[in-house]
């Protein structure tokens, strides 16, 4: 990208871009590395130390500049992909198709000469279910409230 496109990206001049406001949790800073237990934590440690506020963003698709994004410099990248998998839900065809396509894709995009994909987790809101249920997907991701020990 030229600096000129970085420019005119830059500008308050640049056309606006579609965009919707949201509310976002961010991380705040505080006195000790911020620690999160994934399970329940040994006895007499808080299942968090992090602190978090929501502040409302204004989130703008790139889809429009997609063309003058660089992964090296602005550190995002938008690619066109049509998957060849076709029921997401199904573990055996995300991992015989979706793994090796998703390692390909990461190697073109990036120039990397190894992509390991080590994981995927399926989720899905369902009312009621308490994430990590048998049988059940699991629940979206959540941020913690803002918690202190």
């Amino acid at each position: 990208m030229s600096t000129q496109t970085l420019v005119r990206m830059q500008s308050s001049e640049a056309p606006a871009l579609p965009s919707v406001q949201a509310s976002v949790t961010f991380a705040e800073r505080a006195g000790e590395k911020p620690y999160t237990y994934a399970y329940q934590p040994p006895e007499g440690v808080a299942a968090t130390n992090a602190v978090s506020a929501a502040r409302t963003v204004r989130i703008e698709s790139a889809r429009a500049i997609a063309d003058e994004l660089s992964l090296d410099v602005q550190g995002l990248a938008v690619v066109g992909h049509r998957s060849a998998v076709r029921d997401f839900w199904d573990e055996a065809q995300t991992l015989a198709l979706g793994h090796p396509e998703t390692a390909q894709l990461v190697k073109d995009v990036t120039g990397a000469s190894r992509v390991v994909v080590f994981d995927h987790t399926l989720r899905r809101r369902a009312d009621g279910t308490a994430d990590r249920t048998v049988g059940a997907p699991r629940q979206p991701a959540t941020a913690p409230t803002s918690i202190r020990p």
